[in-house]
């Protein structure tokens, strides 16, 4: 996936690691306020995982082994550098570079249940 060039690509960034990757279990209604603005920006199932394997988890999904307490939230400005720089460093490097990472971070996700997400995006 190219970097983002859509401006509210950020919004969504911020939205899946809401969703996933905070220390609170997300109900349905979380699910589905969060379909609805993949929708409305026409992202793709695919879109939707490659983000999640290749940007978002890469950056917050440590915050799944922490105990550290309840997070409020992922300080939006960090999460959006952070994704711009992984893209930047995707951009320099062949694919292979990042299969192990790939692979793991996909398991991660479907751990955590990206398919309750992804029933809303395209049942």
């Amino acid at each position: 996936m190219n970097p983002t060039t859509h401006a509210n690509d950020a919004a969504l960034w911020i939205a899946l690691a809401d969703l996933f990757f905070l220390d609170t279990e997300p109900d349905e209604a979380d699910f589905k306020r969060v379909a609805a603005l993949i929708k409305a920006e026409a992202w793709t199932r695919k879109r939707v995982e490659t983000t999640l394997v290749q940007w978002i988890a890469p950056q917050v999904a440590g915050n799944l082994f922490s105990v550290a307490g309840v997070w409020a939230g992922f300080d939006s400005a960090w999460l959006v550098a952070r994704v711009r720089r992984s893209q930047a460093l995707r951009a320099k490097r062949p694919a292979w570079h990042f299969l192990l990472a790939d692979w793991y971070y996909g398991r991660i996700i479907r751990t955590i249940g990206i398919s309750r997400l992804l029933v809303h995006i395209d049942p």
